[in-house]
């Protein structure tokens, strides 16, 4: 919540297993990987999807669907607007889905 103790550009892969939905503000938990991965860096994040029941755990203080890490994409059309009035760094999404477990599964490098 207080930023990631890493220089910038330092890692080349960062796997964050069941942590998103303990953060409070996401946006700058992405920005932070993305600060830390280099550009060919690959981010990894599963997290459990909204209709899974394991999304209400409550210690989980947001819940999750696809659309959620599809507004991190340097693609996502409404991006101009957002990324000025949120800050959001830009991402190259090269996995988003949901398993069998009801998991998403994102997978991303940052658009540096």
């Amino acid at each position: 919540e207080k930023g990631l103790p890493f220089a910038d550009n330092s890692c080349i892969e960062i796997f964050c297993t069941h942590v998103v939905e303990h953060v409070s503000d996401v946006i700058f938990l992405m920005n932070e990987f993305w600060r830390i991965l280099k550009s060919e860096g690959i981010l990894h994040i599963v997290c459990p999807e909204i209709n899974c029941t394991n999304a209400y755990i409550v210690t989980h203080i947001r819940q999750f669907n696809k659309r959620s890490f599809e507004m991190f994409s340097i693609d996502w059309q409404p991006k101009q607007e957002f990324l000025q009035n949120y800050n959001v760094y830009p991402w190259i999404i090269k996995e988003l889905l949901v398993n069998n477990r009801k998991d998403i599964h994102f997978k991303a490098s940052p658009a540096k």
